[in-house]
């Protein structure tokens, strides 16, 4: 968090309950809020973040140039995302020490044409670890399982999917080192163009390329794993 706020950026927290919130206005960011805290970092478009927050710190790619406001906070508008072990633990299936699989993912209240899915292993208040980066998939109200490890997919559905941080193409499982608890944060994106960059690139280039696209978010599930 710290490069990035010598960069000119602030972290965008808000404290929301877990139950159902109103819509609320937020004027302006408000500034000295520390980033491992009940709240959240918000992935935020120049204008505007669309969705009620959850009490589940999602990361710190997403916030907000000096100056630049966030005008509205809307519950109907948030992505709602669900896998089958959501607040537990990582079936060994779909880790290192089973055949891992990509899980399912459900997705509900898309109102964007395109989705991206990147899935994060936050190793430290600052640092990330990345298992998944798929973009310019088609609007649709569930990711099946075990999507195959290419560049480009064309089945189950056309999309392209990234380098992850094992350096391979695809889904990589959790795969912490012996006697570790990991915590895992499944963030699905809705955006309103497809991306346009390369198949095989990086969380960076992805993380650029979908500045200003995002209109939805849904970053609600996470689990664990230990080994």
């Amino acid at each position: 968090m710290r490069q990035h706020e010598e960069q000119g950026w602030i972290p965008l927290l808000i404290h929301t309950p877990p139950e159902r919130a109103e819509p609320r206005a937020v004027p302006r960011v408000q500034r000295n809020l520390h980033p491992v805290s009940t709240g959240v970092s918000a992935i935020v478009t120049p204008a505007y973040y669309y969705g009620v927050l959850r009490r589940y710190r999602v990361g710190c790619l997403p916030c907000l140039k000096k100056g630049e406001e966030v005008h509205e906070i809307m519950d109907d508008e948030n992505l709602f995302i669900k896998v089958d072990f959501d607040k537990g633990d990582f079936p060994k299936r779909y880790t290192c020490d089973g055949e891992d699989l990509s899980p399912r993912i459900d997705i509900d209240r898309i109102h964007s044409p395109f989705l991206a899915v990147i899935i994060d292993d936050w190793i430290g208040p600052d640092e990330r670890f990345t298992h998944w980066l798929i973009w310019d998939i088609e609007a649709r109200p569930f990711i099946p399982e075990n999507i195959p490890r290419n560049a480009v997919l064309a089945d189950p559905f056309p999309a392209f999917q990234g380098t992850n941080d094992f350096g391979t193409i695809g889904y990589r499982g959790p795969c912490p080192p012996p006697g570790q608890t990991h915590t895992y944060y499944f963030n699905v994106y809705g955006l309103d163009a497809k991306l346009g960059i390369a198949a095989g690139s990086g969380r960076a280039a992805l993380d650029k390329a979908m500045k200003g696209h995002m209109v939805q978010y849904g970053g609600q599930a996470i689990a664990t794993y230990n080994r």
